[in-house]
């Protein structure tokens, strides 16, 4: 039996065919422990996209509320396109795209075998990280994963492969390739837009050709890359009128966002601001206009008209709990005989008469809060003017910026009741504008987010974002990039999963992030005895695939499944370290 396992071992064909083997084997028995459901909310956009592309053709509806108030798929586009080639060939069935999934699994242990031949021409190495892979808790997980991650992996490993080959002979027909791949790897995660410059950096430091021939390479690929992603940004920049990285994300909150909102709630001063609406609607939709202290701030639009009852009231909206009190409220109209009023200033406490108003809202200290531990479902509304066209508040003396973004105003309101529907309009004060829908006196769904038109991030690109954040707010910025770039190499980062399993809970995940510690440890290992090595600049390509991961996501906020795609070469790091310290601590001489 040793000797049969040996051979195998020595064997390349065999190796081979028994680690694919042994890969797929681990990975149908993980998926087929797996319920018929997801466990990433992108899933659903994902899915509803590939649904979509089956029947109509399209992408479909999907992630982001466009600026028509429709809900447009905003999402890489290769995903989608992976799971509807499934679901043409063996219907609409999650298990046949998990059983696949695994097939790439089982693949992507003979690309980090073939990497790590080419980085490591000892025989062992490529062997024991073939089979580091094969157990490796994080690459098994990722094919039960309704989720990009694996193809992108895939992807990935194809890349860095003919890379390789590229850098020990260039051709035209590599460097076509390779910009090839680098789209492929763009419809799946933009990240991959920090390795590039790393890429060219090390191809100049270690290039094997004249300046000109590997300038005219390079140019090549950025042709062939340009050509891959010239439909989809077509298609985005038809959708969303600019031009945007892969992912049409203009409105959402990303990392960036965030940031700078914590800055800004720390440093802000909101007391007695005041956040005004003007109502109109039309046959396009039901639009608010929205003025900040007299200062207009741009305009948000139900263009389904979700809510359109014939009288409408309108109120004050408040999360419970938080430093969010109102000093005062008007909603106004203006009609043949004059203007309408109700206006106050909460110097007393509200009367049934006049009001509408949940059990948890009160009056003290001349304002308005909610003093209930419930999220939501705390507002007060205005009886005694229907159908205002225009409402304000202003905020109190003790607000936050925290408060200021948990609380505001409540429109076209469709009954005084406990349970109405409506919508809540926000304006953040980091300069963004949110209309919600209320259906049955809770928030159901955002159906416009959009950045002021004055806001410090109503800019275009991303690194006008980024310049704009590091300028404004160096200390937030810095702090949080710098947590987020250690966080990445931890063994410990929290996941956002949305629906459990018996594989991400418990003594089964602390085997993951314990696998990883190790492989870490290793790694670093082979690091350190990196310049006695002879084949240092192969060695320092795959530590640049990771740290470009590592630089990237620092940015928008560190997440295991983020880090994923870089495992593999960590691994191979590893398997090198493994030998390493086989040989001369184990004494085990025969590892070469």
């Amino acid at each position: 039996m040793f000797n049969r396992l040996k051979n195998i071992w020595l064997s390349r064909k065999y190796f081979l065919v028994a680690i694919f083997t042994l890969g797929l084997i681990i990975r149908l028995a993980y998926v087929f422990t797996l319920q018929e459901k997801w466990y990433f909310y992108d899933t659903r956009h994902y899915e509803k996209a590939a649904v979509s592309i089956l029947q109509t053709g399209t992408f479909g509806e999907g992630y982001l509320y466009d600026e028509t108030g429709g809900m447009t798929y905003s999402l890489e586009p290769i995903y989608p396109v992976f799971l509807a080639s499934v679901y043409a060939v063996f219907g609409h069935s999650f298990l046949a795209v998990r059983v696949v999934q695994s097939v790439l699994g089982a693949f992507l242990l003979l690309m980090m075998f073939w990497i790590a031949e080419k980085v490591y021409p000892r025989k062992h190495i490529p062997r024991v990280a073939a089979l580091i892979g094969a157990v490796y808790p994080y690459l098994i997980f990722v094919s039960g994963l309704l989720y990009v991650t694996l193809l992108f992996t895939v992807i990935l490993s194809l890349l860095i492969y003919v890379i390789l080959l590229f850098h020990e002979k260039p051709t035209l027909t590599k460097a076509a390739l390779i910009g090839l791949l680098i789209g492929l790897s763009i419809f799946c995660r933009p990240i991959i837009v920090f390795f590039v410059p790393l890429w060219i950096l090390w191809e100049i430091i270690y290039r094997r050709e004249s300046f000109p021939k590997l300038s005219g390479h390079v140019i090549v690929a950025g042709i062939v890359f340009l050509i891959v992603i010239f439909p989809w940004e077509l298609r985005n920049y038809k959708i969303f009128h600019r031009v945007t990285p892969i992912r049409a994300y203009k409105g959402e909150v990303n990392r960036l966002d965030k940031q700078f909102q914590l800055a800004e709630l720390k440093l802000g001063n909101f007391q007695g601001d005041v956040l005004s609406a003007v109502i109109r609607s039309d046959s396009s939709g039901n639009h608010f206009s929205v003025y900040y202290n007299g200062i207009y701030k741009g305009e948000v639009t139900d263009s389904l008209k979700l809510i359109h009852p014939k009288t409408y009231y309108s109120g004050i909206y408040l999360r419970g709990n938080q430093k969010n009190g109102v000093a005062s409220f008007e909603a106004r109209k203006t009609t043949p005989s004059g203007t309408l009023k109700c206006e106050t200033n909460f110097s007393e406490p509200l009367k049934e008469r006049a009001w509408y108003f949940t059990p948890t809202i009160h009056v003290s200290g001349h304002e308005l809060s909610a003093d209930s531990s419930r999220r939501w479902k705390n507002f007060a509304i205005c009886r005694s003017i229907e159908n205002p066209t225009r409402v304000s508040l202003k905020w109190g003396g003790d607000v936050t910026g925290y408060g200021v973004q948990e609380g505001g105003l409540f429109l076209m309101v469709d009954s005084l009741s406990g349970s109405p529907s409506g919508y809540y309009l926000v304006r953040k004060p980091t300069g963004h504008l949110s209309l919600w829908l209320i259906e049955k006196g809770v928030p159901k769904k955002g159906l416009q987010y959009k950045v002021e038109f004055n806001s410090p991030f109503n800019q275009k690109g991303l690194f006008s974002k980024l310049a704009n954040l590091a300028i404004k707010t160096p200390k937030a910025f810095f702090v949080s990039y710098f947590s987020e770039f250690i966080k990445f190499w931890s063994p410990v980062i929290t996941e956002s999963i949305d629906s459990k399993n018996s594989f991400n809970s418990g003594a089964v995940k602390k085997v993951g992030e314990l696998s990883y510690g190790i492989i870490l440890v290793f790694a670093l290992l082979a690091l350190l005895r990196m310049l006695k090595e002879n084949n240092r600049d192969k060695i320092l390509l795959l530590f640049l695939v990771i740290l470009s991961f590592a630089i990237g996501y620092s940015i928008f906020g560190v997440r295991t499944r983020y880090r994923i795609p870089s495992d593999p070469y960590l691994i191979i790091l590893s398997a090198s370290g493994w030998v390493f310290f086989a040989k001369t601590v184990l004494k085990i001489n025969r590892t070469k």
